[in-house]
């Protein structure tokens, strides 16, 4: 999936509460209470919004 989004270009927006996930992104945003968020301190319980 990475390899064609950057092949056509395209961005995948991916929304995970798996932190293993969070390795292949290029970009991530974290959300907390449906709001933009500081990167959440380890242990921290928020979801996690990343694009690539």
């Amino acid at each position: 999936m990475q390899k064609l989004a950057k092949e056509q270009g395209c961005t995948i927006l991916m929304v995970t509460h798996d932190n293993r996930i969070l390795d292949i992104a290029d970009r991530i945003v974290y959300m907390e209470d449906g709001h933009l968020a500081d990167q959440p301190e380890a242990g921290a319980g928020s979801s996690s919004l990343s694009t690539s």
